[in-house]
């Protein structure tokens, strides 16, 4: 054999290696979700999602009516005990979900309220364009201090109708939040639209 086929072989059975290498580490990063997974369904919305089984879903959805009457929110709650992560669920029903969803998309374009400081960004959940909030919430509503302070993400979007606005709203400690954050967003991408 020449000298330049040995070299040109050492190489790509170099570049192969490390090819192979990275994909394993990747693997080894996305196996840090959980094995067993859940699936919510709300046929009455006509939307789905999975959620790790961690995740303990309150027995019942809550329906905030509005003055009229109407059911105009519909929240579902989920907790892990033993990482402290919160998630509620919202879905805001017409009319007033897409007025909801038209002012955070005004509050994101002008970087104010939860999107102040670059705190927003633009993503896509089930075909349709998202927006949403992250922060670090050291103090509660009343001022006290946060121990240890809360990872925060908020992500709202518009349903398959363009008429209502699903709000995410997602809270872990600082201290597990790059896991717990991970499958939240892994809960993103398994959100549909049911036909």
């Amino acid at each position: 054999m020449n000298k330049p086929l040995i070299i040109s072989l050492v190489m790509i059975v170099s570049v192969a290696i490390t090819y192979c290498q990275k994909n394993s580490s990747q693997n080894s990063a996305s196996n840090t979700l959980p094995s067993k997974w859940e699936i919510y369904t709300n046929a009455k919305y006509g939307f789905t999602f999975q959620y790790p089984d961690s995740w303990i879903k309150t027995d019942k959805e809550a329906e905030i009516l509005s003055v009229s009457g109407a059911i105009a929110t519909v929240e579902i709650y989920f907790t892990d005990s033993t990482e402290h992560t919160v998630v509620l669920v919202a879905y805001h029903l017409a009319p007033n979900g897409a007025d909801l969803f038209k002012y955070n998309l005004v509050q994101y374009q002008s970087k104010k309220g939860w999107y102040r400081n670059n705190a927003g960004s633009k993503t896509s959940i089930a075909g349709v364009v998202a927006i949403q909030a992250t922060d670090t919430l050291s103090r509660d509503g009343k001022g006290e201090r946060i121990k240890p302070p809360l990872k925060s993400v908020i992500v709202d979007f518009l349903d398959k109708e363009q008429a209502g606005t699903f709000e995410l709203q997602f809270k872990t400690p600082l201290t597990t939040a790059q896991k717990e954050e991970s499958r939240f967003k892994h809960l993103l991408s398994t959100f549909s639209f049911l036909k």
